[in-house]
């Protein structure tokens, strides 16, 4: 993907995979994530897999002494529904910041967390929620 991006003129877009990017002191790491419906079991399939990634792109900051910064594309909790799997990851890891997108519509905006909770700081990042405004990390 890398090599694509390159050959199209987009040499500084990076892709997280399993890994993370240095930032200062932080690393920034992150994966897809996954909505979780319990039972299904091809989103449980994914679901394994996306918090495997996850995990792997922290380790790989920790090794480098780096304070990992989380970012995925589902939030991993949305109204009354908790994606235990990814939470138990950042909870593991001692994740201070998580930022996600996904959300769209003011309606589903007003069900995100978008403060400190549990010990994390979760942020709705979606283009549509910021307004398009980029949002300065850290």
């Amino acid at each position: 993907m890398e090599d694509f991006l390159k050959a199209e003129g987009c040499g500084s877009i990076k892709i997280l995979h399993n890994n993370h990017y240095r930032y200062e002191n932080y690393g920034i790491c992150g994966t897809r994530g996954w909505v979780s419906i319990h039972g299904e079991t091809q989103n449980e399939k994914v679901l394994k897999r996306e918090v495997q990634r996850l995990e792997t792109s922290i380790k790989s900051a920790l090794a480098e002494n780096l304070e990992p910064i989380v970012f995925l594309h589902y939030p991993p909790i949305f109204a009354t529904n908790f994606n235990y799997d990814i939470l138990d990851v950042l909870y593991r890891y001692d994740i201070k910041d998580c930022y996600y997108g996904h959300i769209h519509g003011k309606s589903a905006h007003e069900l995100c967390i978008r403060n400190t909770y549990d010990g994390i700081n979760f942020h709705l990042i979606a283009g549509d929620y910021l307004q398009f405004i980029p949002e300065k990390i850290v």
